[in-house]
């Protein structure tokens, strides 16, 4: 994640947590994550421009924005072509070299400008399949 302002992080613990609450960063639906030890807990600033580099699996949390401005951050996971998502829906992914020889993720319209229609669409789709699939999850 690269803080693109001052946020104020709590990481707790790495491993494989229940899939309803590990899809989708936000947790739309109100789901928890069971067994978060809070004596385990990190606390990491990160002031504007600074990033932090952290499994995918890690369970993180901050506190709520009390600031007039909207919180904003970007994150990025890089992956080989011969790596697959199994375990959610419309995920995409961008190559950034060499040759994918294994279609695991669809081929992402080519950026024509800002607002380009057909990678607004496409990312509809994606968002789409993603909240379709975290309900399912989550029961709902």
């Amino acid at each position: 994640m690269i803080a693109l302002q001052e946020v104020e992080a709590h990481w707790t613990r790495s491993g494989e947590v229940d899939q309803a609450a590990a899809i989708g960063e936000l947790l739309p639906l109100g789901q928890e994550v069971e067994d978060v030890d809070p004596s385990r807990a990190r606390q990491v600033v990160l002031e504007p421009g600074q990033s932090s580099l952290h499994h995918g699996w890690l369970v993180h949390a901050s506190d709520a924005n009390s600031s007039d401005d909207h919180r904003i951050g970007l994150a990025l996971n890089y992956v080989a072509p011969h790596m697959c998502q199994t375990k959610a829906a419309g995920e995409t992914a961008t190559l950034v070299r060499g040759v994918d020889r294994y279609g695991h993720f669809p081929p992402e319209p080519a950026y024509a400008g800002d607002f380009d229609p057909a990678v607004l669409a496409f990312q509809r789709e994606a968002d789409r399949q993603k909240l379709d699939f975290t309900r399912k999850a989550a029961g709902s």
